[in-house]
């Protein structure tokens, strides 16, 4: 399987004031199309009095955080996002359904809220679906106990045995496929790759659906037939 943040161009996605635009110089995912608007940061993105302490060290591709600007937005979220409360607005409508099992809900809430708060710290994009695949893990570990698979297996194991039991739609299998990849990388520490939020925002999105999809018939307790 292809990495899902090689393809992050393929998401020119447009909502309120969320913008996609290339990426700026030295971010590792790729540009979208030659025709789209240049790159250029919003107005009122980033006070001109913090712009000097926003540099960041020539070692680390990210922003370096200061006493002076944590609580102002990250440059790069600005050249994506206008609006910090629009795109809070737009991550905080997604959600579980009431009947999801509270340990999934809980670790969702936390992966959504990474998400949210990026607009402030860049890094925290990655960390947000990162930590969406761990929360799928546990999605699928306590469906596959709720149906009473006698042999738990790994969380690769678990999909594909969910999705040949038909709990997992073949329209929904790339997801977990995806779930699982972030899982991986964000348990095993690598370079540090930079994710738009219109792709964030995405697969968010696509997991809570893949979520409460498995879940909804959550009363039964055997393969279906």
């Amino acid at each position: 399987m292809s990495d899902p943040t090689d393809r992050a161009d393929r998401f020119t996605w447009k909502a309120g004031e969320i913008v996609w635009t290339k990426p700026p110089a030295g971010h590792n995912f790729p540009a979208g199309d030659p025709g789209e608007p240049p790159l250029t940061p919003h107005e009122g993105s980033c006070d001109d009095d913090h712009r000097q302490a926003d540099t960041t060290p020539a070692a680390r591709p990210f922003r370096h955080l200061t006493p002076e600007n944590w609580r102002l937005p990250d440059p790069t979220s600005a050249q994506f996002v206008r609006d910090a409360d629009k795109w809070a607005a737009l991550i905080l409508e997604i959600d579980l359904d009431a009947d999801v099992p509270a340990p999934v809900r809980d670790n969702f809430e936390i992966a959504r809220g990474l998400a949210a708060y990026a607009h402030f710290f860049y890094p925290f994009h990655m960390l947000a679906i990162e930590h969406l695949g761990r929360v799928a893990e546990v999605a699928a570990r306590i469906r596959c106990e709720q149906l009473g698979r006698r042999k738990l297996a790994s969380f690769k194991g678990n999909i594909a045995w969910l999705a040949a039991e038909g709990y997992i739609s073949t329209d929904q299998r790339g997801w977990w496929d995806t779930a699982l990849h972030f899982r991986n990388t964000g348990s095993h520490l690598a370079d540090y790759r930079a994710i738009p939020p219109a792709v964030v925002h995405n697969v968010v999105e696509s997991g809570a659906a893949a979520i409460n999809d498995l879940v909804r018939d959550s009363s039964a307790t055997h393969p279906r037939e």
